[in-house]
């Protein structure tokens, strides 16, 4: 009852006050100016795999800033830091080569000054003070000075803003570039930002598996995979590629990543299958230790020894025959010669699994007690099955 007395009093009060001085709390408090937020150079420097160079913010498009620099101080890695403050994460987006000229793309809210490209005479070509570039000179890793025009670096600057470079093209451009020494960082680049892309090259590891599938490609065209050798971490990834019976068409990358000591590489084929390579690096060198180019299951099935159930055959095969009945094949197939039905035989839970193909197949197996082999009757017998049509199958082969 108090507070609601005194909430009519304040209204009264401020109803009979001259108008001047009806100021609400919000009025009577001096606020707060807000800070404008800084605007960074134009010059910055740009932070590599190879060390620190510098760079000139030549335009800016609402968040996005293009940075012109050196392209041989930038050729061994796709990314960069840029400003020694804020380490801001860059993409070389443009290339030329000719004129070892860089565009790198950047993507945030910090406010940079823009340098201008003038016609007027500039001393230099660059004048820091005025935020002017007439023309860009560089150095070669061979020594020699290259001057690029306004002209020629506008050029670069709109095919790299209208169609920003692939990664193909860029690992073209950079392995036609010489990477130049230049100042080293205090700090490893890779201590500097927070996630490892820094700790491999992502277009060098695209580059390989763009290089691994057109080798396998060319493989199992020619029926022969012994190219395929440098690529493969082992004996065993070669001879399970031996299973891929067709060629990986149109293949494209869609992702390049690291995790711990191992790079995935996926990507589709022209059917939009995907494609799997999981990849290590032994001496430097890239190399496949496995993939899902072709299922475990599949490997087995295509491994799996097939004996027709005739004499010659059988004595041929008898090695095999015999690993299966000692339980060292987990698998074989019977196929019988008159009406070509294959028995699929899998050694499981201490019985045997047996599977029929054809037309008379069956769609789920059923489990039999024994595989008998008794070469004085020239006969082979599968014996105490149950969940199929008959308790046993009988083959002679004489």
């Amino acid at each position: 009852m108090k507070k609601l007395l005194l909430l009519c009093v304040m209204v009264l009060l401020s109803a009979c006050s001259e108008p001047e001085e009806n100021k609400s709390v919000a009025q009577i408090l001096p606020s707060k100016e807000k800070e404008t937020p800084p605007t960074y150079n134009s010059q910055v420097e740009i932070y590599t795999l190879n060390g620190v160079t510098t760079g000139f913010v030549i335009a800016e498009e609402e968040r996005s800033k293009w940075i012109l620099t050196n392209a041989s101080n930038v050729s061994n890695h796709p990314n960069v830091l840029i400003h020694e403050e804020l380490m801001l994460f860059g993409e070389v987006q443009g290339i030329d080569v000719q004129h070892n000229m860089a565009i790198i793309h950047m993507r945030n809210s910090h406010d940079f000054n823009v340098m201008k490209l003038v016609d007027t005479p500039v001393v230099g070509g660059i004048n820091a003070d005025t935020n002017e570039m007439q023309y860009f000179t560089t150095v070669a890793a061979d020594g020699e000075p290259i001057q690029a025009p306004k002209d020629i670096i506008e050029i670069l600057l709109k095919e790299t803003m209208d169609k920003p470079i692939k990664w193909q093209e860029r690992f073209k451009k950079n392995a036609q570039l010489q990477t130049a020494e230049i100042e080293s960082s205090k700090n490893s680049i890779t201590n500097l930002y927070d996630k490892n892309i820094f700790t491999y090259n992502p277009d060098q590891l695209k580059n390989f598996a763009m290089t691994f599938i057109t080798q396998l490609n060319a493989g199992i065209e020619a029926h022969n995979l012994t190219s395929l050798e440098p690529f493969v971490a082992s004996d065993d990834v070669l001879i399970n590629l031996e299973y891929v019976k067709k060629p990986i068409k149109k293949f494209k990358v869609k992702e390049a990543k690291k995790e711990g000591v191992y790079y995935f590489v996926n990507g589709i084929d022209e059917e939009k299958n995907e494609v799997r390579l999981t990849i290590i690096k032994q001496q430097q060198q890239f190399q496949v230790i496995g993939t899902n180019l072709i299922e475990k299951s599949k490997i087995e099935d295509e491994k799996t020894p097939v004996i027709t159930l005739q004499k010659e055959a059988i004595e041929e095969q008898r090695p095999a025959l015999h690993l299966f009945l000692q339980k060292h094949l987990p698998a074989i197939k019977l196929k019988s010669p008159s009406d070509q039905t294959v028995f699929y035989l899998k050694h499981q839970d201490k019985k045997i699994s047996v599977n029929i193909e054809g037309e008379e197949g069956t769609k789920e197996p059923f489990y039999c007690e024994e595989l008998v082999a008794n070469d004085a009757q020239k006969k082979v017998q599968i014996i105490g099955c149950t969940g199929g049509k008959q308790d046993q199958y009988v083959w002679d082969y004489e």
